[in-house]
């Protein structure tokens, strides 16, 4: 899986919980290895930042989505 295609990915999953994208910035992706239940997996990680005009109340935080590029799972970090 290309970097293009783990962004539609990440896309879709930030998506899927009801989230609008077109008020987050998409920075990355990055490459990252992420414990999960399983052990550890190399993904590549992407972040979403809200837009300053949709920003709330000036906080600055992120919201992380990680793609495994061999399998194409997707998951928002916590």
């Amino acid at each position: 899986m290309d970097h293009d295609q783990a962004r539609a990915v990440a896309l879709s999953e930030f998506a899927g919980r009801g989230e609008s994208p077109d008020e987050w910035e998409i920075v990355g992706p990055r490459e990252e290895t992420v414990v999960d239940l399983d052990g550890t997996v190399p993904c590549l990680v992407f972040d979403f930042m809200p837009r300053p005009e949709f920003d709330q109340g000036g906080r600055r935080f992120k919201l992380s989505i990680a793609v495994d590029p061999n399998t194409g799972e997707a998951d928002m970090l916590r």
